[in-house]
C-alpha cells in the first residue's frame, strides 16, 4: 500500500484587520512514503484538495463566496495557494 503525505504550511488566514477580507494562503507540499511512489500532482488535483484542507472555494463564485485567487507551482510536488474570502457584514 502506497502511502502519500500532503504537508501544509501556512502562510496566513483569517482577516488581517477588522471589516476586510480573509486570506487563505498556503503551501501544499505532496510527499510519499517511499521515494518510487514519488506523488507529481497536476493542478487540477491540487485545487480539490486545496478546497478540502485550505479553504472552501467555487471556481465560478458570486459576489459573497471565496475564490482562488492564485495558485502557484513552485517545485514539482510543491505548490502555493491563495483563496480570498470577502468580508460580508
Amino acid at each position: 500500500m502506497k502511502k502519500q503525505i500532503i504537508k501544509i504550511k501556512w502562510l496566513r488566514y483569517g482577516q488581517p484587520k477588522p471589516y476586510s477580507d480573509s486570506y487563505y494562503e498556503a503551501v501544499l507540499t505532496f510527499e510519499a512514503e517511499r521515494e518510487e511512489h514519488a506523488w507529481i500532482p497536476e493542478e487540477v488535483r491540487v485545487k480539490i484538495i486545496a478546497n478540502a484542507v485550505v479553504h472552501e472555494f467555487y471556481e465560478q463564485p458570486e459576489w459573497h463566496q471565496a475564490k482562488l485567487v492564485e495558485i502557484e507551482k513552485l517545485e514539482s510536488n510543491r505548490w502555493r495557494v491563495l483563496i480570498v474570502e470577502p468580508y460580508l457584514d
